[in-house]
């Protein structure tokens, strides 16, 4: 499911999260559709077509999931990758 109307707003000390969406016709509202605790160890998230990438740097601990059509977050893998990436960047298809 695209997440493009969707915007994860990340609190990284305490490992809050915030789901929500933008009003297309009305700007100046933002609607929430999940508040929810979220690992405080993200040094990376990155948002592909359909999903969002979670890395930590120092563990190399990742996490991938997608935002649905309700707005709210399913995680759907967990993963090991090498650590110390600084920089982790979506490719076009």
């Amino acid at each position: 499911m695209r997440h493009d109307r969707y915007l994860f707003l990340y609190n990284s000390n305490a490992g809050g999260g915030t789901i929500g969406y933008v009003d297309p016709y009305n700007f100046e509202r933002f609607t929430i559709t999940q508040q929810s605790a979220f690992s405080p160890s993200w040094t990376r998230i990155v948002s592909t077509k359909d999903e969002l990438v979670f890395y930590n740097s120092v563990s190399g601990q990742t996490a991938v999931g997608h935002i649905d059509h309700s707005g709210h977050f399913l995680q759907t893998q967990v993963l090991s990758l090498p650590t110390g990436w600084g920089h982790v960047v979506a490719t076009a298809r």
